[in-house]
């Protein structure tokens, strides 16, 4: 299985941003179909940030709804970024997916 560097991700980032005019990971989510739900998920430090689920094909991204927004744009760039690249299975932080296998703190490179 390929290994996906951060100048990869980082260019499929870019290419998805400039092929749909936004940087906005929400934006991206809703050109996407990619459906984003906000709950309720603590407030507590070890509390659970976002996941995400595939059912059926159908993409979700759900959000802890106490999250600020500047860390919530970030975590919901790095769950898109799960989305896109195609996670199956995370290994001592590594993903591997569709596009191949790569290191999921990287994912948040929307930003970039």
């Amino acid at each position: 299985m390929p290994y996906l560097s951060n100048i990869e991700i980082c260019r499929i980032a870019r290419r998805l941003a400039k092929k749909y005019r936004t940087a906005n990971p929400e934006k991206l989510c809703r050109v996407l179909d990619i459906q984003i739900i906000y709950q309720d998920m603590g407030t507590e430090v070890t509390s659970i940030k976002a996941l995400m689920v595939v059912d059926r094909r159908i993409k979700c991204i759900v959000v802890n709804a106490n999250l600020p927004d500047v860390i919530l744009n970030f975590i919901l760039a790095h769950e898109l970024g799960h989305a896109v690249l195609g996670l199956w299975i995370v290994q001592r932080h590594f993903c591997y997916g569709k596009r191949g296998k790569y290191f999921c703190g990287r994912t948040a490179a929307w930003r970039q």
